[in-house]
């Protein structure tokens, strides 16, 4: 068996990303005769078509999907191999794009961008938020740290931490409205909650061994985190936060932690990376700082990040 043509493997991977040939030749700067030539001969040595015309684009056929995969692999070891050869003579340089969420608290993810960039300060970071899910084609990251678990298989997973939550309002609301005393008073109160919790239908608290749940009349529901904890700073109500969320507050005291011996779900924290991409070293870099920066955090009281 003949070694496979890389460089048709690749002209593939551009046609194929570009959905069309006229797009493809503009981008490779080939005329498009000699990409449609060179696209039969490459079809031909693998034995059956790779693209097929659908509504105004060319997309891949079951053949060509799986051979995409393998370009997608082989294009990003190559990549890797060139940033590593340029960081070795030069140090780590380069952008990271990073996919975080919400919940971690603008506060500390400044903290820890902050730190990582004085550590690199050739090292661009091209941050974005998400709710908790993140497509990686759409959003065109590197890395995404999620809190809750995500469908697909083809990903390499590390765990960083587990955020504790619990029931916070602030004081202007409970001088208000009383402190309630017991989680049954909950049921008198404005309670607040995102569209993730509300499809819960109830708040499970758990102390030691003792489980409730406690299903209060909602009184606002919000799209996302952040939202929720501006109303409950605002004094809109009682929300459940996660306690990294809310260190700041606490300290200032613009919340208060109700039942602190009543802890909701935790969440986990997850840095993922798409299974068909090489870890590029600078990927890596970041990961293992992130890690070490989330041990030695206090905001994060939950416990430490395992591997």
């Amino acid at each position: 068996m003949s070694a496979l043509d890389l460089n048709a493997l690749m002209l593939f991977q551009a046609i194929a990303k570009a959905g069309s040939l006229t797009r493809a030749a503009a981008e490779t700067h080939l005329s498009i005769p000699t990409i449609s030539r060179r696209l039969a001969a490459f079809e031909q040595e693998i034995g059956g078509p790779l693209l097929e015309r659908t509504s105004r684009r060319l997309s891949p056929t079951p053949l060509g999907h799986g051979m995409l995969e393998h370009a997608q692999r082989i294009s990003a070891e190559a990549k890797a191999a060139q940033e590593f050869a340029v960081e070795i003579r030069t140090g780590l340089r380069g952008s990271l794009r990073l996919s975080v969420p919400s919940e971690f608290g603008q506060a500390w993810l400044g903290r820890a961008a902050a730190a990582f960039m004085v550590a690199h300060p050739d090292v661009v970071l091209e941050i974005q938020t998400n709710d908790g899910s993140v497509d990686f084609a759409r959003d065109g990251c590197e890395i995404a740290i999620v809190l809750r678990e995500l469908p697909s298989t083809r990903m390499v997973r590390k765990r960083l931490t587990s955020l504790g939550r619990g029931l916070f309002a602030s004081p202007a609301y409970l001088r208000q409205h009383g402190t309630p005393q017991s989680l049954e008073d909950l049921l008198n109160h404005r309670c607040l909650v995102t569209d993730l919790q509300r499809d819960n239908r109830v708040w499970s608290l758990s102390q030691r061994r003792r489980q409730r749940d406690v299903e209060p009349k909602w009184h606002a529901i919000v799209a996302n985190i952040g939202l929720l904890r501006e109303l409950v700073v605002g004094g809109a109500g009682i929300g459940m936060l996660n306690d990294a969320l809310c260190q700041s507050d606490l300290r200032s005291g613009r919340v208060v932690r109700l039942f602190p011996e009543w802890h909701g779900p935790p969440l986990t924290a997850t840095a993922v990376i798409p299974g068909h991409r090489s870890i590029s070293r600078r990927s890596r870099i970041f990961l293992d700082f992130i890690y070490r920066f989330v041990a030695r955090s206090s905001d994060f009281t939950s416990g430490r990040p395992e591997s």
